[in-house]
């Protein structure tokens, strides 16, 4: 039988610091808002990320996508992101005249691929 290690790490996307966000996002909700990575490894090597958000855009996902398969041994068609679901994060789609929060696109984009990057140096450190 194959060995099969996962491991997993998170990334905030939220501070007191962020710009253009409501109160609700920065204060007041249950806790904060991450980026989390699952990395799994057997015969291949797959990627799972939960962004915090409602909905994430198209092209973050692509872009974070592509930027990980570029800055590890992961292929892009070995990597899903997709979002917690949450009603009480900024908003990341443009619907029912809602303006995306383009600070927290960026950061969930950069989010995704710290977490990755968090996950493979932590069992490298492991190692």
């Amino acid at each position: 039988m194959p060995t099969l290690r996962a491991a997993a790490a998170a990334v905030s996307l939220t501070d007191d610091a962020h710009p253009g966000t409501e109160l609700v996002f920065v204060r007041g909700h249950e806790g904060e808002f991450r980026a989390t990575a699952l990395v799994i490894e057997g015969e291949t090597r797959l990627c799972l990320v939960s962004i915090d958000a409602l909905v994430p855009p198209t092209d973050m996902i692509h872009a974070a996508t592509r930027r990980i398969a570029e800055s590890t041994s992961i292929p892009a068609d070995n990597v899903l992101i997709c979002a917690t679901h949450t009603h009480t994060g900024p908003t990341t789609h443009d619907s029912f005249g809602a303006t995306p929060n383009p600070e927290y696109k960026r950061r969930m984009e950069d989010g995704a691929v710290q977490a990755v990057r968090a996950v493979l140096t932590d069992r490298t450190a492991r190692e």
